[in-house]
């Protein structure tokens, strides 16, 4: 979960809900990608070849993100974060 909401409270309420990981803003990107990182250590399993959301789609053959049926090439890191939390998701 990533939040601007940085009560103890709050941490505790997004852990109890279901969020794997808390992160409050602001926040180092290093640190964000550090915790996708052990996200992904921790995930083995299978994932869909595509995800679609609305009108974004990511294809996981082509690593690929497009929105609105134009593929994305914009900011390397975005896209690379875009990636890191597709593999951290829980698959199913």
């Amino acid at each position: 979960m990533l939040t601007a909401r940085d009560a103890v409270e709050d941490r505790i309420s997004g852990l109890d809900h279901g969020a794997d990981d808390y992160l409050t803003k602001p926040f180092e990107f290093r640190e964000l990608l550090a915790r996708l990182r052990a996200l992904l250590r921790r995930s083995g399993e299978l994932r869909p070849a595509q995800i679609t959301v609305a009108d974004l789609v990511l294809d996981t053959g082509a690593q690929s993100v497009a929105r609105a049926r134009s593929e994305y090439f914009g900011d390397y890191q975005r896209v690379r974060v875009c990636w890191n939390f597709w593999r951290a998701m829980p698959a199913g």
